[in-house]
């Protein structure tokens, strides 16, 4: 994708089928409204609505097993069962859990659900001695297990055996107590990759999304779903359940979607060989310019900050249409209209 112009002839068909969808979905939406139009397209008596205002995201798809686990069978329930230690208390990891579950359309409960999810890790910190500061427990290890157990029998098991040793140097700040909690990428990534693995590939790259949203900790530095998302999951339904995480009511998920495309895009400027088995996959990701134009201008492109739902869409509209070249000198990257225009432009 560094020369965006060599493939614009290879992309042309998804090009103009984005196109299309959204031009259907603008001039249908409008204000809700049905009538005659006039040579601008809008409706005579009304005033003419910005287009990336009238953009909406599609629903999510029925949360299904995958093939793997007896899919495609319906799982709207799961029981939930998490025993973690050495990293602080549980119940902020099953609330990242749950929340994760319930953004993809299935719900946390006691019993009777239509499959189990078992977390099961004990951390421990690891120490080194340092000139300056004595012990320090820098390093980590961690063991257990995240399995899926469904109601009729189908189980996976993805374990879990992380050795991180100490740190060659450290910081007053970071010479760490024995009691400091574990980072929790090392669980997190695992049971990504479970609820990525567990359901239809579309509805896991929300899952994936999910557990990476409102953490310090980049969730690829312990799985990198990326290369799997290259050759295995990139598809039509899957960059729309991307569009929809785009359009959700938390802001938490919608900078965390917009956040994963732009990773999504780097990283298949390094993986050119992955890419190459996968050419339509810039073409889907294209379809999503009007979604993060719309995204972006709800949060105003995230103006003078370096975070959250806006800031993500303007990062994911630059990568996505000028890759690592960046906008132009004097493009006005917070203006909605300037946006627009460059994407029909671009076309």
């Amino acid at each position: 994708m560094r020369n965006r112009l060599g493939r614009r002839s290879r992309l042309a068909s998804f090009a103009r089928v984005a196109v299309a969808s959204v031009l259907f979905v603008v001039s249908s939406c409008g204000d809700g409204l049905s009538g005659a139009t006039d040579d601008s397209g809008t409706i005579p008596g009304t005033l003419p609505v910005s287009p990336w205002l009238t953009v909406t995201g599609p629903g999510l798809p029925p949360p299904r097993l995958a093939a793997t686990l007896g899919g495609p069978t319906p799982a709207r329930s799961v029981c939930l069962q998490m025993n973690l230690e050495g990293y602080g208390p549980t119940a902020s990891a099953v609330d990242d859990l749950g929340r994760t579950l319930g953004w993809m359309g299935i719900e946390v409960v006691e019993e009777d659900c239509d499959l189990t999810l078992t977390v099961d890790v004990t951390a421990d910190r690891n120490a080194a001695t340092y000139a300056q500061y004595g012990v320090c427990y820098t390093g980590f290890s961690a063991e257990g297990s995240v399995v899926v157990q469904v109601a009729n029998g189908g189980r996976r098991t993805w374990p879990i055996d992380v050795d991180s040793a100490p740190d060659d140097f450290v910081d007053e700040s970071g010479c760490y107590e024995p009691d400091v909690p574990v980072p929790g990428l090392t669980w997190r990534a695992t049971a990504a990759l479970a609820l990525l693995s567990s359901f239809e590939s579309a509805l896991g790259v929300l899952a994936y999304v999910g557990l990476d949203a409102g953490h310090d900790e980049n969730l690829s530095d312990g799985f990198d779903a990326y290369p799997y998302f290259l050759v295995q999951s990139a598809s039509e339904q899957s960059v729309q359940i991307l569009a929809a995480a785009l359009h959700h009511l938390d802001p938490v998920l919608r900078e965390a979607a917009a956040r994963f495309i732009t990773d999504l895009l780097d990283s298949s400027r390094d993986t050119r060989d992955r890419t190459e088995q996968r050419p339509d996959l810039y073409g889907w990701l294209l379809w999503l310019t009007p979604h993060l134009i719309w995204l972006g201008a709800a949060d105003e492109f995230g103006r003078g900050l370096e975070a959250g739902p806006g800031y993500e869409a303007r990062r994911a509209l630059e990568s996505l249409l000028w890759g690592s070249l960046g906008p132009p000198d004097g493009f006005e990257t917070t203006s909605p209209a300037a946006w627009w225009a460059h994407w029909e432009r671009y076309l």
